[in-house]
């Protein structure tokens, strides 16, 4: 069997490109596209040093193993999402195994093993439905198995003052807070978030909303104070304004209300809750 040095590397790029994304996705990392593209790009080139003499130890497992995590340190950076980054793209890189060997029935068109990687002689075209196909799937039943009906983490973006910061997001449905007067929902920010894109909040602590408010009044003219309930509060007050625009799921809401909690957000797992209309209008 020939094999094009060009059509392995450009295959094994595209498809590493697509399950990278999708782990992104599951994981609610963003991710620069560049970065992506670089560690599809090293994949890519891996699978071809495979198949050189003397090389084929690279291809078994722990190489693998190793290869994956260096592509997932290129793809999202070192941090505390990895692990689940790496469970996101183990499962579908056997969902997609396992589908691509479920073409290679279908058509008998069976199975190569070079250089200690499997190599299917099917169409790049399918390969690349196979992925298409895996993306969609997990995207289906997985996702859906591993979370609530009514809460899904998401990438997010918000610009304020022409700041940005990305984050992740829970579209929480079963969030009902909205602002007393116009009755939009409102966003809540986590408070280490808020200080990223807040400088006055820096060395100010977040438990009195007062203090907050005096300190955010004069650089966000539209601040108000959102009168809330939740479980343990009766009548509380969070510090609430206009961001410049917030990117959710995709999804840009312009002047979209933002609250300050005091406290963490789940410790850390999300810096952003989006609930009510928006946790439906964006899923």
């Amino acid at each position: 069997m020939i094999v094009y040095a060009d059509l392995l590397v450009g295959l094994n790029s595209i498809l590493n490109y697509l399950l990278l994304s999708a782990a992104g996705r599951f994981a609610a990392m963003h991710g620069k596209l560049w970065r992506r593209l670089l560690a599809a790009l090293l994949g890519g080139f891996y699978a071809l040093v495979c198949t050189l003499p003397g090389l084929a130890l690279l291809g078994s497992l722990p190489g693998q193993l190793v290869m994956a995590a260096l592509m997932l340190l290129v793809s999202f950076g070192f941090g505390r999402q990895l692990p689940s980054l790496g469970f996101w793209l183990l499962v579908l890189s056997a969902a997609y195994a396992g589908i691509v060997l479920l073409l290679s029935k279908l058509f008998h068109s069976g199975l190569l093993l070079l250089g200690g990687s499997v190599v299917y002689p099917v169409r790049a075209r399918a390969l690349v439905l196979a992925a298409g196909s895996c993306y969609a799937l997990t995207s289906t039943v997985l996702e859906r198995l591993g979370r609530s009906p009514s809460e899904q983490i998401v990438p997010a973006t918000i610009c304020v003052r022409g700041r940005c910061l990305h984050l992740r997001a829970l579209l929480d449905t079963g969030n009902g807070l909205r602002d007393s007067v116009s009755g939009e929902p409102v966003c809540i920010l986590d408070p280490e978030a808020a200080r990223k894109i807040l400088p006055e909040l820096k060395d100010l602590s977040l438990s009195d909303p007062t203090l907050v408010f005096q300190a955010l009044s004069a650089a966000l003219p539209g601040a108000r104070l959102l009168p809330y309930q939740a479980v343990g509060v009766s009548a509380g007050m969070l510090v609430a304004f206009r961001s410049d625009y917030l990117v959710l799921a995709n999804r840009v809401l312009r002047k979209q209300y933002l609250a300050l909690s005091p406290n963490r957000l789940s410790g850390g797992r999300y810096e952003l809750i989006a609930g009510g209309d928006l946790g439906w209008y964006c899923r």
